[in-house]
């Protein structure tokens, strides 16, 4: 599943040839309208690099939307098309579209942001004028436009998940970074969405976003867990399995359990595995995440805290059914989910009833082993050989 649909593997192809122009219009174009838009708004003064007023926080701005217009740019054809389709509800696919579209534009507000601020450390005291700060504006829009429409054009469940990582990991840092409560850390992370933090509407927007683009992730995996179940990976993980009952030992087996979960598992189970419960846990991990960023702490304690926990709950209850509702992923990877439902367990214990560090350690500490096993989860599924006698699938 994509937005458009484009996977190819072939070098040089027509469809990524086509991809590649209108990447390349999209930065031309958006070339020019930010040489046109600097050039206005810096008329008649001398601008810094970074800070309050400067050509940064204004190329931010108006990279943000150019990266809304670039998706735009080359995907609203796709959208309609989609949007016509009634074998899926709208609203969800709409929610899709908004939630990849607003993580691009807010990494391309960030990432200008960031990188005139490293500029600014490199040229300290640099003043520009007009005509070199409309320069650098153009420079910065139209590689904002041409990465977001290369990404927009070859979205792949990996792709989504990058995305949706590396956005909530700047939008939190951002958060910590400029929060104008320095002892925040004192009682967990949520008090940087909190009204006197300084920050709040990035650390609670952050959270939705990223909740919306979990969902968004939820529909990619779907679709490649239905590609799982059509090709000869079932076939493939249950010789796996029966080689690992011969060779690892009966003993080593009995202890993890092993062998009578291969024996009790039809085969037939491997190669039509459940996907909806996984789906609902995945959309049920979004939603989660959402109402934590949605109803701040100091609004509602117990509603925040219900999705922050519902999050952490969908995401056990995936892990530990997995084996049952899709076992033939393998037992390597069953064996390293136990391992990392094990390390967000000693995270907890760390903190109560141990206090060996405070909240908010436990909670980056199980946050960041939650979204790494949703990548390694990813790569799995990804990883599964094609049918025999057929191309490369289409995403």
């Amino acid at each position: 599943m994509s937005l458009p649909a484009l996977r190819n593997t072939t070098m040089g192809t027509a469809p990524q040839r086509s991809a590649e122009e209108r990447s390349l219009q999209a930065a031309g174009g958006a070339l020019a309208v930010g040489f046109v838009v600097g050039f206005i708004v810096f008329f008649g003064t001398r601008r810094p690099l970074s800070g309050e007023d400067s050509i940064g926080a204004a190329a931010g701005a108006v990279s943000a939307l150019i990266s809304l217009a670039a998706f735009g740019f080359v995907a609203w054809r796709h959208v309609l098309t989609r949007l016509k389709d009634r074998t899926r509800l709208r609203w969800l696919y709409v929610l899709d579209v908004v939630a990849l579209a607003l993580a691009h534009a807010a990494l391309s507000y960030m990432g200008a942001v960031a990188l005139f601020a490293i500029f600014q450390q490199a040229f300290i005291g640099l003043t520009l004028d007009a005509f070199a700060a409309a320069l650098l504006m153009a420079m910065a829009t139209g590689l904002t436009a041409y990465l977001t429409s290369a990404n927009v054009q070859s979205l792949t469940t990996e792709r989504v998940a990058t995305l949706m990582a590396v956005f909530l990991t700047l939008g939190v840092l951002d958060a910590m970074m400029n929060t104008s409560q320095s002892d925040w850390w004192h009682s967990n992370i949520s008090a940087l969405g909190t009204a006197h933090s300084g920050t709040a509407s990035t650390f609670n927007i952050t959270l939705v976003v990223a909740g919306a683009l979990i969902v968004a992730l939820a529909h990619f995996i779907l679709a490649d867990l239905e590609h799982y179940s059509t090709t000869d990976a079932g076939a493939v993980a249950f010789a796996e399995i029966q080689t690992l009952r011969q060779k690892a030992g009966q003993r080593w087996l009995q202890f993890l359990g092993a062998r009578r979960w291969a024996e009790r598992v039809p085969q037939d189970r491997y190669v039509h595995p459940r996907l909806r419960p996984v789906y609902g846990c995945l959309v049920l991990m979004g939603a989660g995440l959402a109402l934590a960023g949605f109803i701040p702490v100091d609004e509602s304690e117990l509603l925040h805290n219900t999705g922050a926990t519902g999050m952490v709950l969908a995401w056990a209850v995936l892990v530990v059914s997995l084996p049952w509702w899709i076992p033939g992923l393998g037992f390597t990877f069953h064996v390293t989910s136990a391992v990392f439902v094990a390390g967000v367990t000693l995270s907890a214990l760390l903190y109560l009833p141990l206090h060996y560090y405070n909240l908010t350690a436990m909670e980056l500490i199980a946050f960041a082993m939650i979204m790494t096993w949703l990548i390694l989860f990813i790569r799995q599924v990804a990883s599964v050989p094609e049918p025999r006698g057929t191309a490369a699938a289409q995403v």
